[in-house]
């Protein structure tokens, strides 16, 4: 499944504006955080991470994950659902003391009020 031209552009727009988190009482409910320890590398991390959300376009009914940013210590992940809903997971992986083990701080947000099918919602 593949997104419509007109969602895409709204989608680089409204990951940028993030209008979804300006307002503290639509921000709080559709955010959320954690930290993670994991085994691995980060850069080793890093792969298996872009890896299981290219796995997921085969398993997600009418879902979207599209890895936007990736860095040697960061990934973000646009997760749209079948109405075009946009969310973010971010992930930042850093070196802890013991070499085999990487922290992992973990956070999602909606990225806007309306989903990105209706037109001007980026800026919403």
């Amino acid at each position: 499944m593949e997104l419509k031209k007109f969602v895409k552009i709204q989608a680089k727009i409204q990951r940028t504006l993030v209008p979804g988190i300006w307002v503290p009482l639509l921000r709080t409910p559709h955010y959320w955080k954690e930290e993670w320890l994991v085994k691995g590398m980060t850069d080793q991390c890093i792969q298996e991470i872009v890896d299981s959300v290219n796995k997921q376009q085969n398993n997600a009914i009418g879902f979207i994950y599209q890895s936007f940013l990736v860095t040697e210590n960061r990934v973000k992940i646009a997760c749209f659902t079948p109405s075009r809903w946009m969310d973010i997971v971010d992930i930042k992986l850093m070196k802890t003391e013991e070499k085999s083990i990487t922290m992992a701080k973990v956070s999602s947000y909606s990225t806007g009020v309306l989903p990105l099918s209706i037109p001007g919602a980026a800026f919403v």
